[in-house]
Order: C-alpha cells, then sequence, then structure tokens
C-alpha cells in the first residue's frame, strides 16, 4: 500500500521567491500614479486655457451686446432729429477715440442711424468718425458730446464712458486737439475735425492718439 505523500516543506528560500513574485504581481497591476498625473498635467492646463478664453469671448459679446445702438426710435432726443441725411445742409465730423489701459475700443458703426431716419450726429463706420449736421443752413446751435452719447444710449461722465468704469486706483483722462481736458467731458463742444481721446488707466497712451482727416472724404 502506498503510503500518504508528504507535504511538500518550503524553505525559507521558497518564501523569499514567493514574496518577490507577489510583490511583483502587485507592481504590474497597481495603477499608474505619478505617471498618469503627468500626463493629466497638460490636460489641466488645456482646460484652464479653455475656460479663461470662454469668460474672455463671454466679455467681448458683452460689451458688444451693451455698447451697440439700441434704444433710439426716432422721436427728437436733446432735442436732436432724426431725418433723412440728405436734408443735412450742414455737415461736419469730429473724431473719437476710447482707450482702456491703452487698449483701443472701437465706437460702433452706425450710430444714431435707423431705417427709417438718421439722426443728425451719428456714426457710419467704426473708425470713429461723427458725422455732425445742421438741418438748415447758419443754425446756431452747440452740440456737444454728451448728446452723441445720448443718442448712443450710453452714460459718459468723469467716472464712465459706455460700459467702461473707472475702478480703484486708476483715472479718467480727456485730450481735446492734444491738449488735456479737465472738466466734464459731456459737455465738451462738438467742432469741425475736432479730435477727442478718452483714456481710463493706467497706463495712458502717450502721445496720445492722432487721427488724419482725409479732406476729400471729410472737408469739414
Amino acid at each position: 500500500m502506498l503510503g500518504r505523500l508528504a507535504a511538500p516543506i518550503i524553505g525559507v528560500s521558497d518564501f523569499r521567491t514567493m514574496a518577490s513574485r507577489t510583490k511583483r504581481r502587485r507592481e504590474l497591476t497597481a495603477p499608474p500614479g505619478r505617471a498618469r498625473s503627468r500626463q493629466e498635467t497638460p490636460v489641466l492646463a488645456f482646460v484652464v486655457g479653455g475656460v479663461f478664453l470662454a469668460v474672455l469671448l463671454a466679455l467681448a459679446v458683452a460689451y458688444y451686446l451693451t455698447t451697440r445702438p439700441t434704444g433710439p426710435t426716432g422721436a427728437p432726443i436733446d432735442g436732436i432729429g432724426c431725418d433723412n441725411s440728405a436734408k443735412l445742409v450742414q455737415q461736419f465730423h469730429v473724431h473719437l477715440d476710447i482707450l482702456y489701459q491703452e487698449t483701443p475700443v472701437p465706437v460702433p458703426a452706425e450710430i444714431g442711424v435707423l431705417k427709417s431716419c438718421t439722426y443728425w450726429i451719428h456714426t457710419n463706420d467704426d473708425t470713429g468718425v461723427i458725422d455732425v449736421g445742421f438741418p438748415s443752413a447758419g443754425s446756431g446751435r452747440q452740440y456737444t458730446l454728451g448728446n452723441f452719447f445720448d443718442i448712443w444710449n450710453q452714460p459718459l461722465s468723469n467716472l464712465q464712458v459706455a460700459t467702461l468704469q473707472v475702478g480703484k486706483g486708476q483715472s479718467m483722462r480727456v485730450w481735446v486737439n492734444g491738449r488735456r481736458y479737465t472738466g466734464d467731458p459731456a459737455a465738451i463742444v462738438l467742432r469741425s475735425h475736432e479730435q477727442i481721446v478718452i483714456q481710463i488707466g493706467p497706463p495712458f497712451l502717450i502721445p496720445v492718439p492722432s487721427y488724419t482727416w482725409d479732406t476729400t472724404q471729410y472737408p469739414h
């Protein structure tokens, strides 16, 4: 009769071999901790960058939506009528620059331009040129920059220009024809080929922008 098979004896060296194999299997099946973190780092950077761009785009859209010409219905504003532009017998032009921390902010096109009529003060494009007209020859009325902003339906003061507000540690500086203006910007009287620059900073762009008039297109 065959006797029972004796249980194999496991020595110290066998325990070491088994332990080594077990450790190796754990290493092979363990999650790639640090390696995965390194792979996730650029993904996180892309996500943060995408969020930042989305915020910038949202701000740009908000500025466009809040500053584009809205509000005027054709009724007189500050006593300024809305007629067929062909009826304006006198006309001159003013240029307006708006800068926020040295960055130009465009003045929208077609401010004061409706389907049915055009206000005597309006813009045709986004170059900053403001058209100022008179319905009758020899009119002694003086228009102001505040009148233009009223037609634009935007605020103008020493603390705000359109949607741009003077923040903490900032100030507004205004130049008219290259000279500092310290009064209320809304009270600036509009004159032929006048150049108005409004800046919120610091920083401030110095020297201030200067517009070169095409006297063929804008004789006055």
